[in-house]
């Protein structure tokens, strides 16, 4: 159920300008409390021009621990915007903090594009366990050849969750391991 002041913030951002007169209004709306306010704000951010300025502001976002709801949000406007974001998320995957680096493989397998397999693939090396993983699940939602041989040298990986990230990417790429690679694992 939404209280009053929700619905006027919600009626706040409906109202704002279209175009990037908004962008401050909008950035700030992520943070709401309200998921419907930040919904709204996200929709109204993905259907904008994605400016590197937009992309650099979501991307800072996602570095807000302490604000779930706008990184998520962040996040999820970063995947709608297509190529244009894919430099900027792929330049987080050097981004010290592991968090950091597997919300970036995360994207990266949300948006589904090409241009981001040389960075999934770097990330299958990263020192944190979670990254690896993120980088390889990416891999299977990306698709295409590098990223299906590099799902298939994963399956004899010592690491049980890369296996399974790749048996699952291998299967939504349709691309099945042949019987005697399965019978090891």
């Amino acid at each position: 159920m939404s209280v009053p002041q929700d619905d006027a913030r919600y009626r706040e951002v409906d109202a704002l300008p279209p175009g990037a007169q908004g962008l401050p209004a909008l950035l700030a709306a992520l943070k709401d409390h309200s998921w419907r306010v930040r919904r709204l704000a996200a929709e109204r951010l993905a259907a904008l021009e994605p400016t590197p300025d937009i992309i650099a502001a979501l991307v800072t976002l996602l570095s807000h621990r302490d604000e779930t709801g706008a990184r998520n949000a962040a996040a999820g406007v970063l995947a709608q915007l297509g190529l244009p974001a894919v430099p900027a998320v792929s330049a987080l995957l050097q981004h010290a903090d592991p968090d950091q680096r597997k919300f970036a493989a995360d994207i990266l397998g949300e948006l589904q594009r090409s241009e981001a397999t040389d960075a999934l693939l770097a990330a299958l090396r990263d020192p944190d366990a979670n990254v690896r993983v993120a980088a390889a699940e990416a891999l299977g939602r990306v698709g295409g050849p590098l990223a299906r041989r590099a799902l298939e040298g994963l399956l004899t990986s010592p690491e049980v969750m890369l296996r399974v990230c790749a048996l699952n990417g291998l299967a939504a790429l349709r691309a099945p391991p042949s019987l005697p690679t399965l019978l090891p694992m």
